[in-house]
């Protein structure tokens, strides 16, 4: 959520906000695990970039409509995270990733059926 927000909205603050919580938790995981945790914070670094510019150029063509669904949807897996964090359930939240970009598709086609 934190690249869509950078690349569409140019708020810059949920990724940053990633980025610090990720740098807590990954000094004490690579002073237990090693030094290939920090490797695995430069790929992810490639990572949350590319999806901050894919966005900065999609967004344009995105209707507040689809980037407020985009958001919503997005947001439960932040939740999900949340919720297994806490033990209480063990709900496989890498699946539930390609989930935030099926309003992209959907909200045009609720739109044209006059739903939305």
């Amino acid at each position: 959520m934190g690249s869509l927000s950078s690349g569409i909205a140019l708020d810059h603050a949920t990724l940053i906000s990633k980025g610090v919580i990720d740098l807590a938790v990954c000094l004490p995981m690579a002073a237990t695990m090693g030094i290939g945790v920090p490797f695995c914070g430069v790929s992810l670094v490639v990572y949350e970039g590319i999806l901050s510019l894919l966005a900065s150029l999609v967004g344009a063509f995105l209707s507040d409509a689809v980037v407020t669904e985009v958001a919503v949807t997005g947001s439960t897996p932040l939740l999900a995270v949340g919720i297994n964090l806490l033990g209480v359930t063990d709900i496989k939240v890498a699946n539930l990733i390609p989930a935030a970009f099926v309003p992209i598709l959907l909200v045009p086609v609720a739109v044209a059926l006059g739903l939305m």
